[in-house]
């Protein structure tokens, strides 16, 4: 018997109710006035080379972890009763070395983000920044 891929999971416990919601509103937005930050976020689960090639034919690069910390904030929501809620989502990015890690942005945990570096052949979401 081989050794089974290990890809995290995409959606999480603490996962709030409205956050397919929350992601298609950021999906359409393509500005973060917080950060400063124009991007592209796309809510599909793709592979990483077709995530740097969607971000390369864009004129845009797969966000740095730096980046996906400065933009985590907008994965979250106030609920009907005023608790703010948190949106896990993974995403690709890379390393200082330039290879592929994947990033949890708003884990459970916890804390802006969790970066992943142990997987194999996973698709995640992509979101790309303008230089």
């Amino acid at each position: 018997m081989g050794i089974i891929p290990f890809c995290p999971r995409q959606l999480q416990p603490c996962e709030g109710e409205q956050c397919t919601e929350r992601r298609a509103e950021i999906a359409a937005n393509n500005f973060d006035p917080v950060s400063g930050l124009a991007y592209l976020y796309t809510p599909q689960n793709i592979s990483f080379e077709n995530a740097s090639t969607l971000c390369s034919n864009q004129g845009a690069f797969l966000a740095s972890i730096n980046e996906l910390n400065q933009l985590a904030h907008m994965f979250t929501y106030t609920d009907g009763t005023g608790n703010v809620q948190r949106c896990p989502t993974l995403f690709w990015s890379t390393d200082l070395s330039g290879d592929p890690v994947i990033v949890r942005v708003m884990p459970c945990s916890g804390g802006n983000i969790e970066v992943i570096t142990n997987f194999e052949d996973c698709l995640v979401h992509a979101l790309c920044v303008f230089q």
